[in-house]
């Protein structure tokens, strides 16, 4: 029987807050409470279920735990971090699973939130959309906001599942449900990538929750995290980023990137669809569907931060600018406001032969033709390169490429200091 309950019980702190998820009769549950005495970073080698179950989440391995942050969340700040029980029982015809957290990129595939046995049912972020994996893929057009806390409900009966985000009547059903049981459950990437998450708690029914019973606990979410965006009228707008690993904010320290820093954003709602190794071609490509059919339109802000990647695969610093033109003119075309476009000069110590300077050079000369405004990173005092040599500052960098936390903080107060941003 799922959710059996296991003899030689030992005691269970109870959740800091007092206030505890409203539906009884869980699998399991993980709180934070239990992490409250940890210093800031301090890794995560055990989160406890704090049902009689005792499905404790844990993880070996240093190199692959969460880490408790300053803004008491686990933290999830890149691929290959996992905490898993291989005893969790799941049956994908009788299952609910309620994730409360903050996401910190919507474009990657390997950006998991919650796994049952693996490849057996997988909620996740795809495309901007949210996700489940159920041997294939199948998309909600749930598009979530990034760096601010949401709650997304999945249950899954014989009927389908459905996806619940932030209110019961915000709901979508995805199709009939394939017969499923098995043992393991997973939060986390097994996968290196872009996942970034935090994550406040995670609760599993071996049930199907009712509209009913949805609403008590996304309700309760919303009490206790301040969630209910997504599921609230029409934002002010949109802020999306989109570009490379430098856009996504690759080198931080405990999720603390340039894009959250740009906040507190308001009834804006901002997303962040950076991809470590991602060219501006690629960018191109799949920008129609993930980017400007959504999104475009004269109120919405897109910043675009890339480039390097295009360098390094052997273009020349015209072609870069060509190619920043070329993304950023199909978002004009599809409705974008050009003057609520930001670009950026790429800073790298690497200078690609001359290349990295004459994309500079090209992108100074010529943005005013795609892009309402340019952030000249590559200028700057602290982030900036010196023409044709030199290597980037090691207090603000962790490579040739990728900012520390200092250096991000400094990325989103030049942003703010250059662009007049409508949330500021």
């Amino acid at each position: 029987m799922l959710g059996t309950q296991r003899s030689l019980l030992r005691p269970r702190a109870a959740p800091i807050f007092s206030e505890k998820v409203p539906l009884g009769g869980l699998t399991a549950s993980y709180y934070p409470n239990q992490f409250h005495a940890y210093t800031d970073s301090q890794s995560i080698a055990t989160w406890e279920d704090s049902t009689e179950n005792r499905y404790d989440l844990t993880q070996a391995t240093v190199g692959s735990r969460l880490a408790w942050g300053v803004t008491e969340q686990a933290v999830i700040s890149g691929g290959g971090q996992l905490m898993t029980n291989a005893s969790v029982p799941y049956d994908r015809r009788s299952l609910s699973v309620l994730w409360v957290g903050s996401l910190f990129t919507v474009e990657s595939d390997s950006n998991r939130l919650v796994s049952f046995n693996g490849l057996g049912l997988i909620l996740r972020i795809l495309e901007g959309c949210i996700s489940v994996w159920r041997g294939s893929n199948t998309s909600t057009t749930f598009r979530p906001l990034c760096y601010q806390r949401i709650a997304i409900l999945m249950t899954c009966s014989a009927s389908g599942v459905s996806i619940y985000v932030d209110d019961a009547a915000n709901v979508q059903s995805i199709s009939a449900n394939g017969a499923s049981t098995g043992t393991q459950f997973e939060i986390g990437n097994t996968v290196s990538g872009s996942a970034a998450q935090n994550v406040d708690e995670i609760h599993i029914w071996p049930f199907a929750l009712d509209v009913t019973q949805a609403g008590q606990v996304l309700d309760y979410a919303a009490a206790k995290y301040s969630t209910g965006k997504v599921a609230a009228s029409s934002p002010t707008g949109h802020v999306i980023i989109d570009g490379d690993s430098v856009a996504h904010g690759v080198g931080h320290t405990l999720n603390r990137r340039w894009g959250p820093a740009l906040g507190p954003f308001g009834g804006w709602w901002p997303h962040n669809f950076g991809v470590t190794s991602q060219r501006l071609d690629q960018m191109d490509d799949d920008a129609g569907t993930d980017i400007n059919t959504p999104f475009a339109n004269s109120t919405n802000w897109l910043l675009v931060l890339a480039g390097n990647n295009d360098l390094s695969a052997g273009d020349s610093g015209a072609t870069v600018d060509s190619e920043l033109a070329a993304y950023c003119n199909a978002a004009i075309t599809a409705g974008f406001d050009k003057s609520h476009i930001v670009v950026f000069t790429l800073t790298t110590s690497n200078v690609f032969s001359g290349r990295r300077d004459d994309a500079n050079t090209a992108i100074r000369a010529n943005y005013t033709s795609y892009a309402g405004w340019l952030v000249d990173v590559a200028a700057d005092a602290n982030l900036g390169v010196t023409p044709g040599g030199g290597f980037l500052n090691s207090s603000y960098f962790v490579d040739a490429f990728h900012m520390n936390s200092a250096g991000q903080a400094l990325l989103a107060a030049l942003v703010k200091s250059t662009v007049t941003l409508p949330w500021e």
